[in-house]
This record gives structure tokens, C-alpha cells and sequence, in this order.
């Protein structure tokens, strides 16, 4: 099942400018912004596997870029919201998030009201309010729409695992590795 989210929680990034030249990211409040280049993609889609004596798996899908805290520190960022968020709401399941190819789209946007910036600012948790804001979004438009999933026959469904190392974005010390949990 797929529905829109209520309210927006991805942008488009990339603006055209008063001047006619075209940017990204060209900064919060900039008079020199004209409008955006597109529309984001505000779907949010899920897909359930229902399992014989374990819970439930859900797979949920949306598309905004994972980066709604900025800086290089390791975080699970907004799809930690949308999984914790979605499996208290729905108990019994396991939430999958995964993020849509949409690309050009991020969590913030150049025309934020002074009420919106403040969403940005850091909770004590290290978390940004719109982080949780856009999580708690996702979440909410999933359960939303777990309700009235069509159900498809069941069939069999098999997977299989491999292991990667990733060299990149490890924590450096024992210390950065807890701040990360």
C-alpha cells in the first residue's frame, strides 16, 4: 500500500534563484531564492510479511536524504525514528526503513518560518527536533496505511545474506562508538 503523507516532510534542494543561476543548498532565509526546482516525492509506502509464531515484518519506504543532522558523527538519523516510532504504534512487527532513490530532496527547506528553525535546533539527545519531526511523520503515515493493506496470497519468499566491511564512517575510539549507540 502507498499514500502521501499529511504534511511535508522532504524538499527539494535545489532552487533557481532570483538571478535566473540555479543552487543547492543555498542557505535558510536567502532573500536570492526564487523557487524550488521540483516537488518532492511526499509517498510513503509499505509492504507487510506476515510470519508463522514471530513478528511481523514491515517493510516501509519513503525518500528524503538520510543527512537531517548535518556534521560527520555516525547516526542512525530519522529512519531510527520512523522504526522505533512505527513499532510502538504497530506492536508485534519489525520495521524496515528504506530510503526511495528520489535523490535532490533533504529534511530542511530555504523557506523555513522562524516556528519550523526552531525544529532544527538539538534536543538534549543530540537529535534535531525536525529528525524526530520527519521519523514521527514517516511512522505515522505507515501506520496509517497498515490498516487497510491488501492482502496478496501467500507464497514462499526466501533470502540470503552477505557480509560486508565497510572501511568507512567507524567510529575511532571506543568512546565515539558509545556516542553513536
Amino acid at each position: 500500500n502507498e499514500g502521501y503523507a499529511p504534511v511535508d516532510y522532504s524538499f527539494v534542494r535545489t532552487y533557481r534563484m532570483k538571478d535566473g543561476t540555479v543552487a543547492t543548498n543555498p542557505g535558510l532565509g536567502n532573500p536570492e531564492v526564487d523557487s524550488p526546482i521540483g516537488e518532492a516525492d511526499q509517498r510513503v509506502a509499505i509492504t507487510c510479511f506476515k510470519r508463522e509464531n514471530a513478528p511481523e515484518i514491515v517493510l516501509i519506504n519513503g525518500q528524503t536524504h538520510c543527512d537531517t543532522i548535518a556534521g560527520k558523527k555516525i547516526s542512525a538519523d530519522y529512519p531510527y525514528f520512523v522504526r522505533t516510532i512505527f513499532e510502538e504504534l504497530i506492536p508485534d512487527t519489525r520495521c524496515f526503513y528504506i530510503c526511495g532513490a528520489q535523490g535532490n530532496t533533504a529534511g530542511g527547506n530555504v523557506f523555513f518560518t522562524d516556528d519550523m528553525l526552531n525544529m532544527i535546533k538539538t534536543d538534549k539527545d543530540g537529535y534535531g527536533r525536525n529528525t524526530r519531526n520527519i521519523g514521527r511523520t514517516i511512522a505515522c503515515t505507515a501506520a496509517s496505511l497498515y490498516g487497510v493493506a491488501r492482502r496478496a496470497e501467500p507464497c514462499p519468499i526466501s533470502a540470503a545474506s552477505v557480509d560486508v566491511v565497510l572501511e568507512h564512517n567507524k567510529a575511532k575510539s571506543a568512546e565515539e562508538l558509545e556516542e553513536s549507540r
